[in-house]
């Protein structure tokens, strides 16, 4: 049976792969995935043919009061949809820009903060009661750039 999907699966366009690929990750990491229809539609032709999505987080991107959405992290990059009822937003930062990776509460919220070696800060952040999303959003961003040390990072670069 599985020799059957295996042979489906590769008949596949990149598209469809992506659109089967992102439910499943979805259907893993987020807890109400059916929450967000839009955002697992948008990141599916934001994603290039042999790029594969590992993981799912539902966050708030900037500083005050920013939109919801999910971020992705695929092979490369990070992948953040936000898409309110009249528009979409995509924002994607590649794991080679970002420089450092940092934490600070605020309140009721833990901010995870992306800098990138163009000097820009993004900022993430989940308030409520789940206040480990971002110590795991992290964490698996550290994996996939392989260092916990933004000085390690600079460091590599040659700064």
């Amino acid at each position: 049976m599985s020799g059957v999907q295996s042979e489906e699966r590769r008949r596949l366009s990149p598209q469809e792969r992506h659109r089967f690929e992102v439910a499943g990750v979805a259907e893993a990491w987020l807890a109400k995935p059916l929450g967000y229809p839009r955002e697992l539609r948008a990141v599916v032709p934001a994603l290039e043919d042999d790029e594969r999505v590992s993981s799912v987080f539902e966050v708030f991107h900037s500083k005050w009061f920013g939109g919801g959405g999910l971020l992705f992290l695929t092979d490369r990059r990070i992948v953040f949809v936000h898409t309110p009822l009249w528009m979409r937003r995509i924002l994607s930062i590649p794991f080679t820009q970002i420089d450092d990776l940092s934490m600070r509460s605020i309140g009721y919220r833990e901010d995870l903060i992306v800098h990138t070696d163009g000097g820009k800060a993004y900022t993430f952040w989940q308030g409520g009661s789940d206040r480990n999303v971002l110590e795991r959003l992290r964490s698996a961003l550290e994996e996939k750039i392989g260092t916990t040390s933004g000085a390690r990072r600079a460091s590599e670069r040659g700064r």
